[in-house]
């Protein structure tokens, strides 16, 4: 049992279930009786986890390496990866969610720029079958995503990725999805019956 699911069934497990009334001892009443005041859940972490974060994604693609006093030093050869790495994380960093452990399904959707050359009409989605390539813009998200939703990128085991251009009304970015596999698999069930 993953320490999400362990955080819920304990919760569940608790005198009074989820979010049952309380005794305040606080609120003793002169005669010696109690009142009860309701007292809100605690929060719990989230079964899975989804945002939209707004900009132009980034790839992660190769390394430029060069010697500096004798060491070899790489660095990243896309301009703008840093921040919109940052941008992700200041996002997932503000939902409650981690898996520490065990297999994890990730969707993304990443919504291109709109080039300068196109309609302004507003017209349907379109592909994007033009650079950057998907698997350097998820590079970036999964790298930007350990250590506050995952530990390890190395937990994703399963994998959906699309790339489109934006519409004319639409902010480019990615749509980010984030569970644990095996609820990953419990709704993929409950939608085929």
């Amino acid at each position: 049992m993953g320490v999400l699911e362990a955080a819920v069934v304990s919760e569940m497990k608790s005198p009074g279930g989820l979010g049952a009334p309380k005794a305040n001892p606080a609120a003793s009443l002169p005669g010696g009786g109690e009142t009860v005041t309701p007292v809100p859940p605690a929060p719990r972490p989230s079964l899975f986890a989804r945002i939209f974060v707004p900009g132009e994604p980034r790839a992660q693609g190769s390394k430029r390496g060069f010697v500096v006093k004798g060491r070899a030093v790489l660095v990243e050869s896309a301009k703008g990866l840093g921040p919109w790495r940052a941008d992700i994380k200041k996002a997932a960093s503000e939902v409650d969610f981690y898996i520490a452990s065990g297999p994890v399904s990730v969707s993304l959707g990443f919504i291109l720029p709109r080039p300068r050359t196109a309609s302004k009409k507003l017209t349907g989605f379109a592909l994007a079958s033009k650079r950057p390539d998907i698997d350097k813009l998820t590079r970036a998200v999964l790298d930007a995503l350990t250590g506050v939703w995952m530990k390890d990128d190395s937990q994703v085991v399963e994998l959906h990725a699309t790339k489109e251009v934006a519409m004319a009304i639409e902010r480019p970015g990615v749509i980010i999805e984030v569970m644990p596999l095996s609820l990953s698999r419990l709704t993929q069930d409950m939608s085929s019956q």
